[in-house]
């Protein structure tokens, strides 16, 4: 049997093969297409992972706000405390001071208050003669 060549001088291939080539085209295309698909989920995935970024960076940004002010107010609380403490320890000396002068006062004003009470005494009893 004779031999069929083509225009360009090749033997033409059997029909089996070009099957078999076939098949691995469309095998390529399916693996194509599957790594096309996963190449669409992986997009979409970053797209959310960069979506859950930025608002994790937007939810850091508030806590780092926060924290600011929170570190304001204990730095207000600090000097608030110290004024505080400055002031107790003013009268705390305060009543140094004064708390002798008080036992002073009763001491001097003793006497008065022994002739005050013998006036009271006296007008109470000339109250109950008048009546």
């Amino acid at each position: 049997m004779a031999e069929v060549y083509t225009r360009n001088g090749h033997r033409p291939a059997p029909t089996g093969k070009i099957r078999k080539l076939a098949n691995v085209a469309l095998n390529i295309d399916g693996t194509v297409g599957s790594i096309e698909s996963m190449a669409v989920e992986v997009h979409d995935l970053t797209d959310r992972v960069g979506g859950m970024l930025d608002h994790l960076d937007s939810s850091l940004e508030r806590l780092d706000d926060s924290l600011d002010s929170l570190n304001l107010t204990l730095n207000n609380l600090a000097e608030t405390t110290t004024t505080l403490a400055r002031t107790m320890t003013s009268l705390e000396t305060l009543i140094d001071v004064v708390d002798p002068l008080i036992r002073v006062l009763r001491v001097a004003l003793y006497p008065t208050k022994i002739v005050l009470d013998f006036a009271d005494d006296r007008i109470a009893q000339i109250e109950r003669t008048l009546r």
